[in-house]
């Protein structure tokens, strides 16, 4: 077993590399998750404003048991739609049937006898009805149908990776501040875009893991393709891969 010092020495150099946090979320992402919990113990302060700054990720310092046990959540990707507040159906009015008017009853008239019978009044004849002249006939009015908005195509694109095992054997001998890309792909990517973070900057995403991988937010101009590799002793190889990268029809964003 090995002494404490040399355990605490191990533990320090793990605390402030992101290879390790880049191994997290390479794993969490193939999962299909959008989030890690890293604790204090293999984190600090320094990684995680290197990881909103440098990378765009969204870092959280949480507190548990009173606040004498710290963690960092780390997010990226979309976040989950809100839950909609249901309307309630509004109750329709039922619509009243008017009453008709009670007519008021014509008293029938009491026939009074008379002795000397009335002469009965020749009528007058009513004038002619004149003829309504037509209304002239009103024009319908045709209905203009609106012209359908073109979408304005995107200036993004995104990308499906394939990951081969053979690459990521060759990616050896790296030391210094590339030791971290050993059996790594890399992708460096130029004015990237994340959804999250609305600028755009420049950036190396690895990929430790053999298989098909598709990231949503990791795009760039349609102008700037990535270029995907493997470093070997500390030099960028881009020639002779097996892993491939091919141009996806969605763009999230």
């Amino acid at each position: 077993m090995i002494s404490g010092s040399s355990a605490k020495t191990n533990t320090d150099s793990t605390t402030g590399s992101l290879s390790y946090i880049n191994d997290l979320v390479t794993g969490a992402t193939t999962s299909g998750s959008y989030s890690i919990v890293v604790p204090r113990t293999l984190m600090n302060e320094a990684m995680a404003t290197n990881l909103r700054s440098v990378y765009g990720y969204n870092v959280t310092k949480r507190h548990d048991n009173m606040g004498t046990n710290d963690s960092y959540l780390i997010s990226w990707g979309n976040n989950d739609d809100p839950t909609p507040t249901p309307t309630s159906t509004p109750t329709s009015t039922p619509t009243v049937t008017p009453r008709p008017a009670t007519a008021t009853p014509t008293p029938t008239p009491t026939n009074s006898p008379t002795d000397t019978p009335t002469a009965t009044p020749s009528p007058t004849p009513l004038p002619a009805t004149a003829t309504p002249t037509p209304a002239p006939a009103t024009a319908t009015p045709v209905a203009t149908v609106a012209p359908t908005a073109t979408p304005v195509p995107s200036i993004y694109q995104s990308y499906n990776y394939s990951i081969s095992a053979t690459d990521l054997a060759a990616a050896t001998g790296n030391t210094g501040a590339l030791v971290g890309y050993n059996n790594k792909v890399v992708v460096v990517i130029t004015n990237g875009y994340n959804c999250g973070n609305t600028t755009e900057r420049n950036f190396v995403y690895s990929f430790s893991a053999v298989g098909s991988s598709y990231i949503s937010w990791l795009i760039s101009r349609k102008t700037d393709v990535p270029v995907l590799g493997y470093y070997k002793d500390n030099v960028l190889v881009t020639t002779g891969l097996i892993s491939t990268q091919t141009a996806n029809p969605s763009v999230p964003c």
